[in-house]
């Protein structure tokens, strides 16, 4: 009797966040989405609330794809950012992620991730990603090395360009932090540590980063 093997089907992904249209997380509007889930626990980290596993939401990975074409074809678009959370401890999710943007549009793909350029090449699956992603940041955030630059949290981070798509002049004028309302009232910060600037104009809202 032949044995048939069970194939496992991923087409979700638990996020954070989203922001469709962000001018500080890329070189122009980037889709910037915010996994959920890390155990790096770097300290200091932006972005505290996105750490547990349990919280966020589930999202299609197809619903996402199609939101980004729309805007895509509606020319809203430069490209998509991927960060967190941890990108990585979802890497099955993010390569069919990045793989079905990149067969839907010809925008281009940036991930940051706390992961070392050395631990990342102990993934089994690192060039199933890095094919369809053209420039990973990597490298835990170190609080004493702190910067506000293109868009790297600490100076330690290390540009992994996997294509030309970006160079790294592009990265040099992002501005540091965007605030707007959603479609509920809610006001929204992103960027760099943005808390400071929200604390000052809202301190009843968390800041999302």
């Amino acid at each position: 009797m032949t044995k048939i093997k069970k194939i496992q089907i991923i087409n979700e992904i638990r996020i954070s966040a989203i922001i469709p249209i962000s001018e500080v997380n890329g070189p122009g509007p980037h889709y910037t989405i915010w996994v959920q889930g890390c155990s790096l626990n770097c300290k200091g980290c932006f972005n505290p609330l996105t750490h547990d596993r349990e919280l966020g939401k589930v999202e299609k990975i197809s619903d996402i794809v199609q939101d980004i074409k729309k805007l895509w074809l509606e020319k809203k678009l430069t490209g998509i950012t991927i960060t967190g959370g941890e990108p990585f401890q979802q890497i099955d999710q993010i390569i069919i992620l990045t793989k079905q943007i990149k067969a839907q549009t010809d925008l281009g793909i940036i991930i940051l991730t706390g992961y070392s350029p050395r631990e990342l090449e102990q993934f089994l699956n690192i060039q199933s990603l890095t094919k369809n992603v053209d420039l990973i940041i990597a490298g835990r955030f170190r609080k004493e090395m702190k910067i506000q630059s293109g868009l790297k949290g600490s100076s330690n981070k290390k540009y992994i360009f996997t294509t030309d798509f970006y160079k790294k002049f592009d990265l040099e004028n992002i501005p540091q932090m965007e605030v707007f309302a959603n479609e509920l009232g809610e006001i929204i910060v992103t960027g760099i540590e943005p808390g400071p600037v929200l604390e000052s104009i809202a301190p009843e809202f968390p800041s999302e980063q």
